[in-house]
């Protein structure tokens, strides 16, 4: 009796172990379904391993989110040296709402001589419209706010200039996305606005002074390239006018035709440092009987956006 008793328990204990590894066997291919699930998200077609190889591109899983989410979806992710970035947010200069303060160091030469002067900076930039920051028409206004002053001389002519311009230009502009890390944007700009200036002179024994406003208008364009998100570098050509026959300060250095690039870096979310050089050339007109004249400005500035 205890024999049979003994194989009974042996039976029952082999069909309890079937059971066992069978419910382990199912439990174990529910976690991997439902971790392959969690894997590649809320959207059907696109798993991790597709990302991390470098398969599928920033649109085709915005598309794919959109698509099973009804379009509703807002997508962000952390990226260094930011709490979060829109995935398709390229650091530009047009297209953004900012403003930056800065200063620059200004060399003047004439004939072979160099002066020296300083510039102090302040710029506003708002964007108008965009359809889209990657790619499609833009236009941003721009207000950019300069004083400057310059100490030259070529004997026996010396001079001292202070000036403050305020342009107000709009920038329309067209974003192709080649890759989502390399997006460029071919710009034009053209503006009106105002310059101030007096200057004290002095030739030979005689001195004179005498301060004026003048109309000022601007055209010209560039391009810039924006690369890996939080990098861009910037090319412009800029001509320079103004009613010159109003004003006895600007007759002095108008036209002028300026040659600049621009490199950015941003730093967080809405802190970037932008880095300046320009080339300005004018031919001078009444006072210094047309001497060529250059002007290079080397400068920096920090800019805010919001």
């Amino acid at each position: 009796m205890l024999f049979f008793i003994f194989i009974k328990s042996l039976t029952m204990v082999k069909n309890m172990k079937k059971h066992i590894i069978l419910v382990l066997a199912i439990s174990a291919l529910s976690s991997w379904a439902l971790a392959r699930e969690a894997d590649r998200g809320a959207f059907e077609g696109v798993s991790a391993e597709d990302i991390r190889r470098g398969d599928v591109s920033t649109q085709e899983i915005l598309e794919k989110m959109k698509a099973n989410s009804n379009g509703s979806v807002e997508a962000e992710i952390p990226q260094s040296g930011h709490s979060t970035v829109s995935l398709n947010s390229a650091f530009s200069s047009l297209g953004a709402n900012y403003v930056q303060v800065g200063a620059a160091a200004d060399f003047i030469t004439m004939s072979g001589s160099t002066e020296t002067g300083v510039d102090a900076r302040l710029g506003l930039n708002l964007n108008l419209y965009k359809q889209s920051d990657n790619s499609g028409l833009g236009v941003d206004l721009s207000v950019p706010l300069e004083y400057m002053y310059i100490d030259a001389s070529l004997a026996p002519t010396s001079m001292e200039v202070n000036t403050f311009s305020f342009p107000v230009y709009l920038r329309p502009y067209y974003a192709f996305e080649v890759t989502p890390n390399f997006v460029i944007k071919p710009f034009v700009q053209a503006g009106v606005g105002g310059k101030y200036s007096d200057i004290d002179v002095s030739v030979a024994n005689a001195s004179a002074w005498a301060d004026g406003f003048a109309f000022t208008w601007a055209v010209g364009g560039g391009v810039e390239f924006c690369i890996y998100k939080d990098f861009y570098i910037q090319g412009r050509y800029l001509y320079n006018d103004s009613n010159a026959e109003d004003s006895c300060i600007d007759d002095y250095i108008t036209p002028e035709h300026e040659i600049s690039a621009e490199i950015g870096y941003r730093l967080t979310d809405n802190l970037a440092i932008v880095v300046q050089y320009s080339h300005v050339f004018w031919n001078g007109q009444k006072l210094l009987s047309g001497v060529d004249m250059d002007q290079d400005k080397v400068g920096a500035c920090l800019r805010i956006m919001f």
